[in-house]
C-alpha cells in the first residue's frame, strides 16, 4: 500500500513539480473511484515518474528525500540499525549532515521508527527514498549470505526485546484490572531481569514488550 500524506500538501507539491490541474483532477477522480492513493493513481496514469513522486510524497511529508541511486548518497548508507528490524521495515539508517535518518518508502511508520530508536538508543529522523533503491541496498548491505531471510525469522530477543505474554485476569482479586496489568507487568519485567519496558498502543490492542541486556 502506498504511503499517503496530507492530500493538500501532496497537490501542493505536485504543482510546484510542475503537474497540470487538468492531469491532477483526473488523477483525483481516479483515486476517489477506485479507492486508491492519488500517487498511485498519478502512476497508472503514467502522469509522473516514480521518482519524482517519491520526491513530491516526501516534500508534502515534510522529511527528507534520499536518492540511493546517487553513490555520494549510497555511501553514507550505515549498518547500525539491527537486520532483523532493517529487512522487517525496509528500512535503512544514514548518517547526513550530523543527523541519524531512518530511509523508509513510509515516513509516516511511527511503529518503525520508534522500534529504531530504542534499538540504537539515539535519535532518529524520518526520511524517504524509493523502495526498490532501499531493497538493493539491504542486499549490499546485509548480504545473503549472512541469511537474509534469517533476520526475518529471529526471535525479538535477538534484538534485545522480549514480547510479553497476554496477562490473565486473577480471580478474587481486590484491585482493578489496569492495576493488576501493571503489578504483572512490573513484576514479570523484575523476573526476566529487564532494564527497560516499552509499552506500545494500538487501535484494538497493546504490545509490550522488554529490553534484556
Amino acid at each position: 500500500v502506498m504511503f499517503e500524506p496530507d492530500q493538500k500538501k501532496l497537490l501542493t507539491a505536485l504543482k510546484q513539480a510542475g503537474l497540470m490541474d487538468q492531469n491532477l483532477d483526473e488523477a483525483i477522480a481516479m483515486s476517489s473511484s477506485k479507492h486508491m492513493p492519488l500517487g498511485q493513481a498519478l502512476l497508472n496514469l503514467d502522469l509522473i515518474s516514480a521518482s519524482k513522486l517519491m520526491t513530491c510524497l516526501a516534500k508534502a511529508a515534510e522529511v527528507p528525500f534520499f536518492d540511493l541511486s546517487n553513490p555520494d548518497i549510497a555511501s553514507l548508507l550505515n549498518n547500525r540499525l539491527p537486520k532483523k528490524l532493517a529487512l522487517l521495515y525496509t528500512a535503512l539508517c544514514i548518517d547526513f549532515e550530523g543527523a541519524l535518518y531512518l530511509i523508509m518508502g513510509d515516513s509516516l511508520n511511527i511503529e518503525a521508527l520508534e522500534d529504531a530508536k530504542i534499538a540504537l538508543g539515539a535519535d532518529v529522523k524520518p526520511s524517504m527514498g524509493a523502495e526498490d533503491e532501499i531493497e538493493a541496498a539491504l542486499k549490499r548491505i546485509y548480504p545473503e549470505e549472512d541469511g537474509v531471510d534469517e533476520g526475518l525469522d529471529q526471535s525479538e530477543e535477538d534484538l534485545g526485546w522480549q514480547d510479553n505474554a497476554t496477562f490473565a485476569h486473577e480471580e478474587g482479586s481486590e484491585l482493578a484490572p489496569i492495576v493488576q496489568i501493571v503489578d504483572l507487568i512490573l513484576m514479570d519485567s523484575c523476573n526476566r531481569g529487564a532494564s527497560d519496558i516499552h509499552i506500545e498502543p494500538f487501535e484494538k490492542r497493546i504490545r509490550v514488550r522488554y529490553r534484556v541486556d
